[in-house]
């Protein structure tokens, strides 16, 4: 369980580094680290098939 647990803070904390990374870019021509629209799809790709596995788990 805390291995997980320790999964997930540390995919968190990536993730709130690169936004916060990317939010304080100063220069309008600098280049943002991460394609948020993509990760955005992933993101959903991801939730969908978790609820699905749990729907079957819980059924």
């Amino acid at each position: 369980m805390r291995f997980i647990f320790g999964l997930i803070v540390g995919a968190a904390l990536t993730v709130g580094v690169a936004y916060l990374g990317d939010t304080m870019i100063g220069s309008a021509s600098a280049k943002p680290l991460v394609n948020w629209d993509v990760v955005g799809q992933a993101t959903g790709k991801v939730t969908t098939l978790a609820t699905e596995q749990w729907n079957k788990y819980v059924k």
